[in-house]
């Protein structure tokens, strides 16, 4: 029996953490496509890879290839990417690195990288030691072409060859990059995600260490929420952040902050002789009743610490409370058929 309860307030808790996370997933993800986070941060990451060159990048994103997956807003205007497959960075890259080689070469006449003609009216880009150097290791050195006939000589299927070589590279280049950018995005998201649940246990009072108690004092509502837990799917697709304030109106526990009236109903002082707080609400004074008094220093220890774990419950995402919520309702004995009759 103590088994059981002890497993029915652990499902409990986690299906508490799972609407937290779900809450902090929609919030997270509104926040993001305000604010194109990806998108920005897929540019700057492309911005580090052309050694800053801000001049490259723009080129870059008014590539054709480029410019064909951009998305356009409501105003008409195109916004960048927030992601873009190896294989079309590697087509645009190549295409403006190699036109910024050209343009960077002392070469005579309109012979340049490849045998290409350079027109001398495009603006050239200039570019540094470092960004030569990057170019260096994506590119092997040129044959200095100096006329004509030089030109016929070139062997067309190794120039072919070389151009192909020279997109794998971009695309390992562009892969290795981005599998440490890609960390580097997840760690900043999961920051933002404790911040976000941090602020949606404030807001709803999600108080881990409360809530732990209730569940293990009060039989009927872990057993209803268990009940609840396990009817509980994990939604596909983006929602909506207006869904949020219904996340905890489904839940069984008491969450939020809950009021009584006041016993001074003038409010004239906003703490109490009792170290309550107490607010002015809909024309009646009221004061908080589930928040620990200011004179009791251990109930607000607690109380913090309630909130930071639930913070921290967010930040590991819905996906992971969601899957450890299946195993536990897999570990719950089921309801004999056979008792129930007899």
């Amino acid at each position: 029996m103590q088994l059981d309860a002890i497993l029915e307030v652990a499902i409990g808790l986690v299906f508490a953490w799972l609407v937290l996370s779900m809450a902090t997933m929609e919030i997270q993800n509104w926040i993001g496509q305000v604010f194109n986070w990806r998108a920005n941060f897929l540019e700057e990451s492309i911005l580090k890879m052309f050694v800053n060159n801000s001049a490259l990048v723009e080129q870059f994103y008014n590539h054709p290839a480029i410019v064909e997956i951009s998305k356009v807003n409501a105003k008409g205007r195109v916004k960048r990417p927030d992601y873009i497959p190896n294989t079309v960075f590697a087509e645009a890259a190549l295409e403006v690195l190699v036109k910024a080689w050209i343009d960077s070469q002392e070469v005579s006449g309109d012979v340049g990288f490849f045998g290409l003609s350079k027109n001398p009216g495009e603006e050239t880009v200039s570019l540094s030691p470092e960004l030569q150097n990057l170019m260096g290791r994506l590119f092997r050195s040129p044959s200095q072409v100096t006329g004509t006939m030089d030109i016929l000589a070139i062997n067309l299927a190794e120039i072919r060859d070389n151009i192909a070589q020279y997109h794998t590279n971009i695309k390992n280049w562009f892969d290795t990059v981005m599998s440490q950018a890609s960390n580097w995005y997840k760690e900043n998201a999961l920051n933002w995600a404790f911040v976000i649940g941090l602020v949606l246990a404030l807001t709803f009072n999600m108080d881990t260490i409360h809530i732990t108690q209730q569940l293990w004092t009060e039989p009927t509502i872990r057993q209803a929420l268990v009940v609840q837990a396990d009817n509980y799917q994990l939604p596909e697709g983006e929602g909506n952040i207006t869904d949020v304030p219904g996340y905890f109106d489904t839940l069984t526990i008491p969450v939020g902050w809950t009021t009584a009236p006041a016993p001074d109903p003038t409010c004239s002082q906003f703490i109490n002789s009792e170290g309550r707080m107490m607010f002015w609400v809909a024309g009646q004074c009221r004061e908080l009743v589930n928040i620990p008094s200011l004179t009791d220093p251990a109930g607000w220890l607690f109380k913090v610490l309630g909130v930071l774990l639930s913070a921290f419950a967010a930040r590991q995402g819905a996906p992971f409370w969601f899957d450890l919520l299946r195993k536990m309702m897999s570990l719950k004995p089921q309801q004999d058929s056979s008792d129930a009759v007899g």
